[in-house]
């Protein structure tokens, strides 16, 4: 999995998106938007909760970070 805190992993004008296609390709989830700006560094679960939507490839995700304690 890649998350990111930009709008994408691609250019933003990009029409063959090869950053995407090569992460899917390689079994890899891409989380584009995060905000991350107020997590401290250090050790966490990503649960992401996606919408549940037919037709497309793509959803909007509650992304939730929970400590792992070491």
């Amino acid at each position: 999995m890649i998350g990111l805190d930009v709008p994408s992993i691609d250019e933003v004008e990009s029409k063959s998106l090869p950053s995407h296609r090569l992460a899917l390709s390689n079994g890899m989830a891409v989380i584009e938007n995060l905000d991350l700006r107020t997590v401290p560094a250090g050790c966490y679960e990503l649960i992401a909760l996606p919408l549940r939507l037919e037709g497309v490839e793509a959803s909007p995700v509650r992304a939730v970070l929970r400590p792992l304690n070491r």
